[in-house]
């Protein structure tokens, strides 16, 4: 009996752990510099996202200035 609970003990802890460290690294990604502040910063020489992506992003934020949301 005491080794079914040490098991499910384990398989718990071992779940916690790896949704706190998921939760940690979309804490981490959630705040990261956009490529524009990495460019002005001078950490990246060109930047990496598609013509598609930079447009899209566009449309993104003028939606928001819109409704508020910027």
């Amino acid at each position: 009996m005491d080794l079914c609970l040490s098991t499910h003990w384990s398989d718990s802890n071992a779940q916690l752990e790896k949704h706190m460290r998921a939760d940690s690294l979309n804490e981490k990604i959630a705040h990261r510099p956009s490529p524009e502040a990495l460019l002005r910063e001078g950490v990246l020489h060109e930047d990496p996202r598609s013509a598609d992506d930079k447009y899209a992003e566009a449309i993104e934020d003028e939606y928001a200035k819109r409704e508020g949301g910027a």
